[in-house]
């Protein structure tokens, strides 16, 4: 086996492997207990909160993971569902129709597995490309599964069945997608009840009707290189690369109310993820990934079987169905009711909702306004918005640069005895790939690929809430990925945030100058060397805008004059060493602009 082999996902499921078959299997008592849950309440006699977290520990005894319910543990649990149902208005439904129905879901898992291989084998001509694995870090690929083996890998969850202390979880950092932590919560936290409401409904809906369609995880990767034999391997593009960038700068719109999952299948929709999928979904988060957990809750199965996101990582997820409605965020979150999605499958039944996930700095400060800094933001939202795959799972990959003009270039360079410039090509063969030629060629096109390059991207205030990011600095940097990758349009919704409040001003500003990419890219990195140098006092917004009582000003970097005056003013403040207009001097470091901004050269 190679170093980049894609790990299996047995050890991590709720099954054993038949010794005589080699197929996997319940364990005879666990699938006994789940048998008589779901005949009913008459014959489990699980019907209430106390009663059912009897049932699981006993369950996960039998599975020889009862160490890691000790009695305290166990008191905790039985508590939280205590609390859970005694507030739970049709509690009785759920133990007599809804809990039966999770349970037959659980006990087919093995033969939704085994139809899971064939049914990826059909699409994928034999290869293993879209089968379900672990999909470690820096392992490009995809993974499509259908609804119907979600609901049972989430019902497994929701019995807390999954396996936690593994060695096998340790080397691959794959954490177990059990409830029991939301339940634990539940007496202590409001919203906690709120989000089990959400899934208790998705169970609801597919116990009674299941959806027939599918759901694809996309391993995103961005390249590595190494600048040297004596450097160690770093994340490309560079800082070359988006500086010598050509790109335009796309449309960008900022939506002052609704969400991004209103923004409907024409976007790529942001998720802010954590760098493990889904973050605290299954524990105490209930910020923006944690909320689209709980309202298209088939995006928890993705946590099974992705290890964290690196620098140069992003997760793709096409097709997750919304189930409920929501009001609030974080401690003011509400269920909100039922939710019928509309939107349109595609010919492989995924509804074409594209979900990107894509992790910021952690509470990076003023730290975040260094190069390096904002090259692994740029590089991380680059890497979600950008699209990768024209078939599932292959690492052939959209180059981001005109491919004919850039061959003729390097004919032309090498013709001249020179090189062609490396630092504006992307190579996104990636050796961690497993997927082999014959293996592209086999699996048939994505029903996504062609449309997903006029897809724009719904994104927000990534980075900037719990994350603790500066939101000017980041709205930009989402702006320039967007435009590198391709995209049309940018819809940013600001949640009425007042730090976003001047943003679209700036937008408006920028696209009437007719900047580039790698000029606002410019801009950022002289305002995050005078912020760090503590040579401005002003914010980037501030920075960027000219001073109203000044009217227009120059564009940055390469000035271009527009009048023998313009030329004459900054000739005259080169004399005074001051800047007194706010973006005149920019390719000297300097500003002096409204409200006290000031900074010398």
């Amino acid at each position: 086996m190679s170093a980049f082999a894609f790990s299996s996902i047995a050890p991590y499921l709720p099954l054993q492997r038949d010794p005589a078959s080699g197929d996997l299997r319940w364990v005879t008592s666990v699938e006994y207990a789940l048998k008589a849950v779901a005949r009913g309440v008459d014959t489990s006699l699980v019907c209430n909160g106390q009663a059912l977290c009897d049932c699981i520990v006993d369950m996960r005894a039998e599975t020889g993971q009862c160490k890691d319910f000790a009695v305290q543990y166990a008191k905790s649990l039985g508590l939280g569902l205590s609390h859970l149902f005694d507030a739970l208005e049709d509690a009785e439904k759920f133990f007599s129709s809804t809990l039966p129905g999770m349970a037959k879901l659980a006990i087919q898992l093995p033969e939704l597995l085994k139809a899971h291989g064939e049914q990826v084998d059909r699409i994928s001509g034999g290869s293993t490309t879209l089968r379900l694995r672990i999909l470690n870090s820096q392992q490009s690929g995809m993974v499509l599964l259908d609804q119907g083996l979600i609901a049972a890998l989430l019902s497994c969850g929701f019995f807390c069945l999954f396996p936690g202390a593994l060695k096998e979880r340790k080397r691959d950092d794959i954490h177990p997608i059990n409830f029991d932590f939301v339940f634990i919560g539940v007496p202590y936290a409001r919203n906690q009840i709120q989000k089990l409401k959400c899934l208790i409904h998705y169970f609801e809906k597919v116990c009674s009707s299941m959806p027939q369609g599918t759901v694809s995880y996309e391993r995103k990767i961005l390249p590595r290189r190494r600048p040297s034999p004596t450097k160690p391997l770093s994340v490309f593009p560079n800082e070359n690369f988006w500086k010598n960038s050509k790109r335009s700068l796309c449309n960008m719109k900022v939506v002052d109310f609704g969400a991004i999952e209103s923004a409907g299948p024409d976007y790529l929709q942001v998720d802010f993820a954590n760098a493990y999928l889904g973050g605290g979904a299954l524990n105490q988060g209930c910020v923006q990934e944690e909320i689209r957990f709980m309202i298209n809750p088939e995006l928890i199965a993705g946590m099974l079987f992705m290890s964290p996101m690196a620098n140069n990582e992003a997760i793709e997820i096409t097709g997750a169905q919304q189930y409920s409605q929501y009001k609030g965020y974080a401690s003011s979150f509400v269920f909100a009711g039922d939710f019928v999605d509309r939107t349109p499958t595609d010919s492989w039944g995924r509804r074409m909702t594209c979900i990107t996930a894509i992790d910021a700095l952690c509470a990076p400060g003023e730290n975040q306004f260094d190069t390096d800094a904002m090259i692994r933001e740029v590089n991380k939202a680059f890497c979600g918005f950008l699209r990768h795959s024209p078939v599932c799972g292959a690492v052939e990959l959209w180059k981001p640069f005109n491919v004919e003009e850039a061959n003729q270039k390097q004919a032309s360079n090498v013709s001249n005895g020179g090189q062609a410039n490396a630092d504006q090509q992307i190579d996104f063969r990636n050796a961690s790939d497993e997927s082999t030629e014959e293996d592209r060629k086999s699996v048939s096109p994505s029903p996504c690929a062609m449309h997903q390059e006029q897809k724009g991207i719904a994104t927000g205030n990534w980075g900037s809430g719990a994350f603790g990011g500066n939101l000017e600095l980041k709205s930009l940097l989402q702006w320039i990925a967007a435009s590198e990758a391709g995209r049309a349009e940018v819809l940013y919704y600001s949640f009425r945030d007042p730090r976003a409040k001047r943003l679209q001003e700036v937008i408006d500003w920028v696209l009437q100058e007719g900047w580039t990419g790698s000029e606002l890219w410019t801009v950022l990195v002289e305002y995050g060397q005078c912020r760090l140098n503590r040579q401005v006092k002003c914010e980037l917004y501030d920075w960027i805008l000219p001073n109203p009582t000044r009217g227009k000003t120059l564009r940055s970097k390469t000035v271009k004059f527009k009048s023998t005056a313009e030329q004459e003013l900054r000739e005259n403040l080169m004399q005074d060493k001051i800047c007194t207009d706010p973006r005149l001097m920019r390719s000297s470091s300097t500003r002096k602009a409204r409200s006290g901004c000031w900074c010398w050269f």
